[in-house]
């Protein structure tokens, strides 16, 4: 049973042009975010309020994120996040 478990943790799951598409949309999205949105927002509030968000909202979203993959990757099934986080 371990060695069944292990063998499939092994295999590589191929890199199609499906999963190239959405690394580009995601990246598309957060330069394009970045270019518009950052200069106006810090324009009309201050560059003091956008750096005091900065350092709150940054260190929030990565422990949420580390949280996020070790669930993930922690989990013995593959089957979604809402299966996965119901056995915690």
């Amino acid at each position: 049973m371990q060695h069944n478990t292990l063998s499939k943790h092994n295999q590589k799951l191929p890199f199609t042009r499906y999963d190239f598409g959405w690394v580009l949309l995601c990246i598309g999205m957060a330069i394009g975010a970045g270019t518009v949105l950052m200069p106006v927002q810090i324009g009309l509030k201050g560059i003091w309020v956008f750096i005091t968000a900065a350092i709150i909202a940054y260190p929030a979203t990565w422990v949420v994120q580390d949280i996020y993959l070790k669930t993930l990757s922690e989990s013995d099934s593959c089957n979604d996040y809402t299966d996965i986080i119901s056995h915690y």
